[in-house]
């Protein structure tokens, strides 16, 4: 009996390679700020100087707090999205080279080229397993169920 996989779209397909965007860009910000209370460490000699470097210090190291916050939520979040994408995945009729392109994309989040050399593959066949596990995941192709 044929039937279409339940309709994943790109959107959801693609969650976990957004969030990780998202921690990355929270962990450069986070890193920025700890630069900027760096360079401020001269200041802090307990010399009088020009501006009140100790409130800025504390502004910095409260940013840093709460961005730290921010980036745990965010690595949380995505943790639970991989766990869910990945039980999805696995639960699509997709053969085993379909299933490992698919989870190197969008569950570990690797680009083509490294799952070319992980997986010891030509581009075209990363591209072919690539384009066939989407069809079925995307419920385009339909497929025979157990």
């Amino acid at each position: 009996m044929n039937r279409k996989c339940d309709d994943m779209t790109e959107k959801e397909l693609n969650r976990v390679r957004v969030l990780k965007k998202k921690v990355e860009r929270e962990a450069e910000r986070v890193a920025g700020t700890r630069r900027a209370i760096t360079d401020l460490v001269p200041f802090l000699d307990g010399m009088p100087h020009a501006q009140n470097q100790s409130s800025r210090v504390e502004k910095l190291t409260a940013q840093i707090v709460d961005g730290e916050r921010r980036l745990d939520e965010l690595k949380d979040e995505m943790a639970a999205e991989a766990a869910a994408l990945t039980a999805e995945i696995s639960r699509a009729p997709l053969n085993r080279q379909e299933h490992d392109v698919i989870m190197l994309r969008y569950v570990t989040c690797l680009n083509f080229r490294d799952i070319e050399f992980r997986l010891n593959y030509s581009d075209a066949n990363v591209f072919y397993h690539h384009r066939n596990g989407t069809k079925k995941l995307f419920g385009k192709i339909p497929f025979d169920s157990d």
